[in-house]
Formats: structure tokens, C-alpha cells, sequence
């Protein structure tokens, strides 16, 4: 079973869990205001790792979908 983690990520760990080499595409998906929702903390950026998730399977590429 998976353990849900509540606590926020930073950039660099945001990027880390969506398997992104770097933060600088967050930095610049957030200036085209695509990609993951994030939360602002005072001057710094944050990402829920459920935010991310939902990210990612919303981004999901089915290939038998794809195939047809």
C-alpha cells in the first residue's frame, strides 16, 4: 500500500516525481500556466503530491486508444 504523503514538495522534488531533469520546465509551464496546479507559500512555489498525480494521470496515454 502506498503511504500518502500531505506535506508539500518543492520545485527540485516536484520535478523528481513527475521524472522531469530539471525544475526549470515547471518554472516555465507555470509562465504558460500549464502543467500541474502548484500553491504559492509566501514567496515559494509548492506542489501537492496529490496535485501531481492527478496531473499525471490526466496526461496518461492509453496505447489501445492511441492504436485505434
Amino acid at each position: 500500500m502506498e503511504t500518502i504523503s500531505i506535506r508539500p514538495l518543492d520545485e527540485k522534488e516536484a520535478a523528481a516525481f513527475l521524472g522531469l531533469k530539471s525544475s526549470r520546465l515547471l518554472q516555465a509551464w507555470r509562465r504558460r500556466r500549464i502543467g500541474p496546479a502548484w500553491v504559492r507559500v509566501g514567496r515559494q512555489i509548492r506542489y501537492q503530491p496529490q496535485d501531481l498525480r492527478a496531473y499525471l494521470n490526466a496526461n496518461r496515454v492509453d496505447r489501445e486508444a492511441v492504436s485505434k
